[in-house]
């Protein structure tokens, strides 16, 4: 019960922009990457 208010009042806080959302991970593309999906030009 008591976890549930907190998780309310984080998310209250959060959506006031009073602290920052919990960041998630970005998958972020590697020059390998961008390589491997562009064809190879001659």
């Amino acid at each position: 019960m008591k976890n549930q208010m907190f998780n309310w009042l984080h998310d209250l806080a959060v959506a006031l922009g009073l602290i920052p959302p919990p960041l998630q991970p970005v998958p972020i593309p590697t020059d390998e990457e961008q390589r491997k999906r562009q064809p190879r030009r001659r």
